[in-house]
């Protein structure tokens, strides 16, 4: 799955990201997992990343040049008035830093282009805030030591390209507080995952391991977890209706499938590649796992959006996953659950908002 754009810092790395693809990682399937869609509590990535939206991103430099030869060299840019493009539990997420790399972009980007950045970049900053305000009600202070372990690592990036620790920040849209808040994060994952965590996850589910199969179909209602949460709601609303329609006999389960689900398994009656619980998304295989053959789960919300599984068969396993595999599954569902708390309260608790406007001919907030 894509990660939503977040410094990667010493040990940090994306933990709750889930501004998603409406296609799904995988064409047939949308909610097959893929080895690289949830990164390993034990990644430590080794570089600071770029944190502009990538259509944007200059031409890697071929020559260093000193910062003041740079700067003589750029020309003066104007941008236009900022625009408001959401709001988070009233929090604004305005256009500065996007109209600034779409300035600095090497060419200039068409209007599907522009349109295609803005979606990203808005999506990506309401996934910052979202993952913020999770640290927040975690009570998460930001650690010290891994602060100032950043920064060396700042200093050392930004004498190798000859700029200061504020011009090498600048460049890259970092500043102290992002960089406070990814630690804060990172650290909510890091007790999220505990060795004990992980250990009691494993021999409290011992058939997510052993090559336990599920035989399913599913319906799919698709909501991005940054969506507006009015958009949210609809979806959820929608979900459950068809659930209840089911329930009551008005209309089939494939049939339901057949005229309302978003997922391209729809297309072969809604039915499933037979699936162990690491080949789904971990709010997926959950439910799937729990829900009695021949049964129909409640409507369940993964990164995806809003299903209903049917299960129509589940085969034992007897096999023993390697160590290192069962953590790296226990850790991922666990850092699932915290998605699944997020995205709880962005139908119940956080109020999105997107501004549902052109972004080349939108008013400032200002102008409002």
């Amino acid at each position: 799955m894509k990660k939503t754009i977040l410094i990667l810092v010493a040990a940090a790395m994306s933990v709750v990201s889930c501004n998603q693809p409406q296609q799904g990682p995988d064409a047939s399937n949308p909610n097959r997992a893929k080895p690289e869609q949830t990164a390993s509590p034990a990644t430590k990535p080794d570089r600071i990343a770029d944190e502009r939206p990538a259509a944007t991103r200059p031409a890697e430099k071929t020559a260093s040049t000193s910062p003041s030869t740079r700067a003589a060299s750029m020309p003066a840019i104007v941008l236009p008035p900022p625009r408001l493009l959401a709001t988070v539990c009233g929090q604004k997420i305005t256009s500065e830093k996007l109209d600034m790399a779409v300035a600095r972009a090497p060419r200039k980007l068409s209007d599907q282009e522009l349109q295609a950045e803005t979606a990203r970049f808005t999506g990506n900053m309401v996934q910052d805030k979202l993952n913020t305000m999770l640290a927040d009600d975690a009570k998460i202070q930001c650690d010290q030591a891994k602060l100032d372990e950043v920064h060396k690592m700042i200093r050392q990036a930004a004498e190798k390209e000859k700029l200061s620790d504020e011009e090498f920040m600048a460049a890259r849209d970092l500043n102290e507080q992002v960089i406070r808040d990814r630690i804060r994060i990172q650290k909510l994952l890091e007790q999220t995952t505990a060795p004990d965590k992980i250990d009691a996850f494993i021999k409290a589910h011992p058939d997510y391991f052993n090559g336990t199969k599920i035989q399913a179909s599913h319906i799919l209602v698709m909501c991005n977890p940054t969506d507006d949460t009015a958009k949210q709601k609809a979806a959820l609303a929608k979900a459950e209706k068809i659930a209840k329609d089911i329930q009551d006999g008005k209309i089939s389960f494939d049939d339901a499938a057949k005229q309302f689900s978003d997922d391209y398994s729809k297309e072969r009656g809604s039915e499933l590649p037979e699936f162990v619980f690491a080949d789904m998304v971990p709010l997926f295989s959950k439910v799937a796992f729990t829900t009695k053959p021949g049964q129909v789960s409640p409507v369940l919300r993964s990164e995806f959006g809003f299903h209903i599984i049917k299960v129509a068969a589940k085969t034992e396993g007897n096999e023993t996953a390697p160590a290192q595999l069962q953590q790296r599954i226990a850790g991922n569902a666990l850092v699932a659950e915290l998605l699944g708390a997020m995205m709880e309260k962005t139908i119940n608790a956080w109020t999105i908002t997107i501004i549902e406007q052109n972004p080349q001919t939108q008013t400032s907030p200002a102008e409002k």
